[in-house]
């Protein structure tokens, strides 16, 4: 997915190359107020670059973002937990790149129970199609480190 938002330079991976300097991520600070709800964070361009930075691979800078709109959410909020599952889901991707299924897996079942948890309380960051999409998303990772296993 392409999208609005100008990816950074490369894709970090730990270990793997030069980690950005922090002017990568200050324009998506900007619009991270206090006084945001949590359900107004979906149209920050903080969520909305996480989203398309995580769907097109950059999984450490996604989850750069999306902590940063997980500190906005009310706590204990079904919308708190909708981005948790999404942080979860940058760390699994993050985690295959380095070649470490097994955290992947221990990963993914942290995302898998997060995202249902938000489902069952009303989360509504995401829109239907972003929500199938992501899903999507991480029984692609499932299958793909059960692939490896064998």
């Amino acid at each position: 997915m392409t999208g609005r938002f100008p990816h950074p330079p490369h894709a970090h991976v730990p270990g793997g190359n030069a980690r950005h300097a922090e002017a990568v991520f200050s324009p998506y600070r900007s619009d991270l107020e206090p006084e945001n709800r949590s359900s107004d964070l979906a149209a920050t361009n903080s969520f909305r670059a996480g989203l398309q930075w995580l769907e097109d691979g950059y999984y450490w800078e996604a989850h750069e973002l999306l902590e940063m709109v997980w500190g906005q959410c009310a706590p204990n909020s079904a919308e708190k937990k909708q981005v948790q599952a999404l942080i979860q889901l940058a760390n699994a991707g993050l985690k295959l790149k380095m070649g470490r299924p097994a955290a992947v897996l221990k990963i993914l079942k942290l995302a898998s129970d997060a995202w249902t948890e938000a489902e069952q309380r009303g989360a509504g960051l995401l829109s239907a199609e972003e929500s199938d999409r992501l899903l999507g998303f991480l029984r692609e990772l499932e299958l793909k480190v059960g692939e490896n296993a064998l």
